[in-house]
Formats: C-alpha cells, structure tokens, sequence
C-alpha cells in the first residue's frame, strides 16, 4: 500500500520531469522517445539521482501521458539494466503523430 509520502513524491517528480518529457520529444520530432530517454537525462540533469529503483521509478510509466505525448505502439532497446517494457515504449510530440 502506498503512503501519503508516496503519492506526493511521485506528484512532485511528475511535475518536474514533465517539461523535460516534451522538450526532448520535441527535439526528437517523429524519432521520439522513451521514459528511458527521459530518465538518462533526468540523471544529467540533477533532476533524479540515478540510485533510484523499482518501486521508486513506478511512477514514470504515467509520465509520457501527463506530458501529452502519444504512444507510437512501438518499443526500443534501453541501455538501463532491468528496465519494464513499458518503459521502452516510443512516444512523439502530438504534432509528429
């Protein structure tokens, strides 16, 4: 069960990554992207520290969709170890589509 610290975490790091989310789907353009992708730079960034794992990174499986990105239906390798398949889904900037 999750605790109210969980949820406003996640809420927290949701908002966070969100821009980020749409600022490299839109430099990808019709290439998109994966939470992967989003995640790698999330790291460069400062905005998550790396260490985080399993139920720590849940919540990135909703982040494409509160970006208003859209799922292509199709899946890329990543280069981080043990990664859920969702995670590797490609999304694209509405407008690339």
């Amino acid at each position: 069960m999750t605790d109210q610290f969980d949820i406003d975490f996640t809420a927290r790091d949701l908002d966070r990554l969100v821009p980020l989310a749409r600022e490299l789907a839109e430099r990808a353009k019709g290439d998109g992207i994966t939470v992967a992708n989003v995640r790698v730079a999330a790291v460069q960034r400062g905005l998550l520290t790396g260490e985080e794992q399993n139920r720590k990174l849940s919540y990135l499986g909703g982040l494409m969709k509160r970006a208003g990105l859209v799922s292509t239906g199709q899946y890329r390798r990543s280069g981080i170890g043990r990664s859920h398949g969702n995670l590797n889904q490609v999304w694209v900037d509405r407008r690339f589509a």
